[in-house]
């Protein structure tokens, strides 16, 4: 028995299927407003496109805006550069303005900072990779920061390199290191190393000195193009400069973020003990083709901070908490789910749940930059990736074992 439709209906039947066809493929409208020549968007906008509620002003700090729902969270400072991003402080590349009761939030950051975090799925750049490059950094005649109470940060962050190379293999990553032993590698070459192996990202480990009462951890990615350091408060004109890192800019930022979050709680007090995801234009990162961050562990030029760092107990800890954040950063981009501020159980975390993916693509509000492809160039180094010029800079016993100074 055939039914037959009458032609009225019919017609309504695809009027209908094509309105909601088009419902669904409609953009997401951005209004956008000019502060010094820069595009913002407005922080009801950012909350309805990723679905974040209304923004709220909470009451223990009325110079903050916050968007949350479920495990996702932006808490943005007015007329600042910080934001706290599912419980991670980040700095951001400019300030928010507070006009008329409306925070207004840059479009750079919102493309380079939020989005990456909040909707990982969206990272189309290297997805996979099976091998870490880790970069102790300094090394040979270049002893790095000097501290009272600890070894020349040469000789930390080898030390550490060995520890988070050791918990790394056991997890199944292949490992590379930049150097094994106590010499000067060019910090080209060590962007070099990481850019001759596809399927890599790069992990830079650092401690940093400054004023005795400075203290707490540091995560470095890369600057966007055309955004100043974390350090400076105006663009530069070398700052429009097209490195190869920022190919990486989204994977930067989610690796910055994943090793932060775990590396903040190995201190007692993670919130006042985290120096932020912060920016700069390191050789090493601007420089790598690859994923890459740099880790400022801690200060060895704070008491505090050294007496932690000294504790080889503690030190294991920080290796493993990098570990963890790799391990995080390679979940979210195969689940496409950012993580959750807590953790559920050591090793472990509960997911968010996801934004759905019908949900328009930021195309229109975020800077959209042309894909850059630039093969580094070529390196005369006097070594290869595996194995390492010795006639310089040879450490009098590489063998020896790490000893703290006494305190």
């Amino acid at each position: 028995m055939r039914i037959i439709l009458p032609r009225n209906l019919l017609a309504l039947f695809f009027f209908a299927a094509f309105c909601l066809r088009g419902i669904c493929a409609v953009p997401f409208s951005w209004k956008l407003a000019s502060f010094y020549g820069r595009e913002y968007l407005s922080l009801e906008q950012i909350a309805e496109f990723y679905d974040l509620g209304s923004v709220v002003v909470p009451p223990e700090n009325a110079s903050a805006r916050i968007l949350q729902k479920g495990g996702r969270s932006l808490s943005f400072q007015i007329n600042g550069r910080q934001v706290e991003i599912n419980g991670v402080v980040h700095w951001l590349s400019f300030p928010t303005h507070f006009v008329d009761g409306v925070l207004w939030v840059s479009r750079m950051d919102l493309s380079k900072s939020v989005e990456p975090l909040l909707r990982p799925d969206k990272i189309q750049e290297q997805r996979t990779f099976d091998t870490v490059v880790i970069d102790p950094g300094h090394g040979g005649v270049d002893n790095g920061a000097r501290g009272k109470w600890l070894p020349d940060e040469k000789t930390l962050a080898l030390e550490m390199g060995e520890r988070l190379k050791g918990v790394l293999q056991k997890s199944g990553f292949r490992v590379v290191m930049t150097r094994s032993r106590d010499i000067f590698v060019p910090l080209e070459d060590r962007a070099a190393i990481a850019a001759m192996l596809p399927k890599s990202i790069l992990v830079s480990l650092h401690f940093n000195s400054t004023v005795s009462s400075v203290s707490g951890v540091e995560t470095y990615a890369l600057a966007p193009i055309s955004a100043p350091s974390s350090s400076a408060e105006k663009v530069r004109a070398t700052d429009n400069e097209v490195f190869c890192g920022n190919e990486c800019d989204p994977n930067n930022v989610l690796l910055a973020h994943s090793i932060h979050a775990r590396l903040t709680l190995t201190r007692e007090n993670p919130k006042a003990e985290s120096r932020g995801v912060r920016r700069a234009r390191f050789v090493v990162l601007r420089e790598c083709p690859r994923p890459s961050v740099l880790v400022e562990h801690g200060f060895v030029s704070n008491r505090n901070d050294a007496l932690l760092m000294g504790n080889p107990e503690y030190r294991q800890k920080m290796a493993e908490a990098i570990a963890l954040g790799i391990g995080d950063y390679m979940m979210q981009l195969k689940r496409g789910v950012p993580m959750a501020d807590q953790f559920a159980q050591e090793g472990q975390v509960s997911a968010r749940k996801a934004i759905p993916v019908t949900q328009p693509v930021v195309e229109t509000a975020p800077e959209t930059l042309p894909v850059i492809k630039r093969e580094p160039a070529a390196k005369t180094s006097p070594f290869s990736v595996f194995s390492f010029h010795e006639k310089t800079n040879k450490a009098e016993n590489p063998s020896a074992p790490f000893r703290p100074q006494a305190f």
